[in-house]
């Protein structure tokens, strides 16, 4: 342990640990958006997303070996919530950037691209009829929400999503569970 580490503040650790979740996160939203393109990405999305708490309490673990004065639910709660939080911030910049500059009509292509994969799914024999007719509605009528309003949901999930499994990641983050330099 440094002095480094002994005056360095929770948010500190969560802006620098972010960037690595930003990256992933960033991994994730790479996955979304070249869908339109490549739809067997989205299989990728969904082992990404199932690995992103794991990310959490990896990152978490981080901080519990590096300060000890942070080794309590509550600081590791935190820590993961500003991970999550700058790492969102990192990753909106950069879908942001992606839609407004190289695919303005992102929305649109992903709509009618879940219209089409619901439209075979239903020729299969499930019943997507009342998702298919909302949806096609949508597409039809023009509302779909703008590019930044998509993104303002995202972030809004990210971190909703992100401060949950913060706490239930921080809950398994047990001293005798892992060894450190102390």
């Amino acid at each position: 342990m440094t002095d480094s580490s002994q005056n360095k503040s929770i948010l500190k650790y969560g802006s620098e640990l972010g960037l690595w979740m930003g990256l992933y996160m960033i991994l994730m939203s790479c996955c979304l958006l070249l869908s339109v393109k490549a739809a067997s990405l989205l299989t990728l999305l969904i082992p990404l997303v199932l690995g992103w708490p794991v990310i959490i309490r990896i990152l978490q673990v981080r901080i519990w070996k590096e300060a000890p004065q942070y080794r309590s639910f509550p600081a590791m709660s935190l820590a993961g919530l500003w991970i999550c939080i700058f790492g969102t911030l990192i990753c909106a910049a950069f879908s942001a950037a992606y839609i407004t500059l190289l695919e303005p009509d992102f929305l649109r292509l992903y709509l009618q691209q879940c219209l089409e994969m619901a439209a075979t799914a239903t020729a299969a024999g499930a019943d997507y009829s009342a998702m298919l007719t909302d949806m096609q509605t949508l597409l039809d009528s023009g509302q779909l929400p703008s590019p930044m309003q998509w993104i303002f949901s995202m972030i809004w999930l990210s971190s909703i999503s992100g401060a949950l499994f913060s706490l239930i990641t921080a809950l398994t983050i047990r001293p005798n569970l892992i060894k450190t330099n102390a």
